[in-house]
């Protein structure tokens, strides 16, 4: 099962809030969810969930955005928030006013997939849009520029430890797919996420993916690149890293 939730926060003033808070919106969550936090901490080494927050000049607000990757992150974080009317960020002071809650939207893994394997025409260019920075693993390091080995394993990863019904774990599967991505175009800045102690390389912007592989692995590609804006991209997505919104055919 997946999920999202978004609240629109506003506060007075000159205090808006953005993706440099997602660290402190995931405290005031996990103090919400009380005991159930620590199912949330998870201990597969993947979190089942992700988190953002950005500031939407159109509305004056900012967008706290919260995805879930499994049903039981989408009853706990579905019970923390309910009722929820103002959000306190005990580090910065601040207290922030729910003006709009949107409740869960969900869908199955299932039906991600089967809406991509079961269009007429499979897009074969992707294009990335990361709204937070994208703090990537390669080689057991964080890099400050994406690479597509990367970004395919670690949404390939999630989907297998998370999708209730639907399982790709073949190894020899993202490897192939890997293979035969490749970046056709970028626009990309490098990005410093601090984190307590920690400054984070990261990098932000958009790329363009272009597929070479048989019609029916493009559509699992696609599926997994659909799959990221509830899982986002990278490490720390829970904190607020790795935001993304997918475009299949454009750019």
């Amino acid at each position: 099962m997946l999920g999202r939730i978004i609240l629109r926060l506003h506060a007075q003033g000159n205090r808006q809030i953005d993706f440099f808070s997602g660290s402190v919106l995931h405290g005031f969550l996990m103090e919400a969810a009380g005991h159930n936090a620590a199912y949330l901490h998870g201990g597969d080494g993947f979190r089942s969930y992700s988190q953002y927050c950005y500031y939407d000049e159109r509305t004056g607000c900012s967008e706290w955005r919260i995805n879930t990757l499994n049903k039981v992150s989408s009853e706990i974080i579905g019970q923390a928030l309910e009722g929820v009317e103002t959000i306190y960020l005990k580090q910065k002071g601040l207290e922030y006013q729910v003006v709009e809650k949107t409740g869960f939207t969900c869908s199955t893994y299932r039906e991600l997939l089967l809406s991509q394997i079961n269009r007429e025409r499979i897009p074969r260019s992707a294009a990335l849009y990361f709204k937070t920075p994208c703090a990537l693993k390669f080689q057991n390091r964080h890099v400050n520029f994406p690479v597509v080995k990367s970004i395919m394993a670690g949404l390939y990863a999630k989907w297998n430890v998370f999708s209730e019904i639907v399982d790709m774990e073949k190894k020899e599967l993202i490897e192939q797919i890997a293979a035969d991505n490749r970046i056709s175009s970028y626009s990309l800045n490098s990005r410093v996420f601090p984190l307590e102690a920690n400054k984070i390389p990261a990098f932000q912007g958009w790329l363009k993916l272009e597929s070479h592989l048989p019609v029916v692995l493009t559509a699992l590609r696609n599926a997994l690149l659909l799959y990221g804006e509830y899982a986002g991209i990278g490490s720390k997505t829970a904190l607020g890293l790795g935001a993304v919104e997918t475009d299949l055919g454009g750019k």
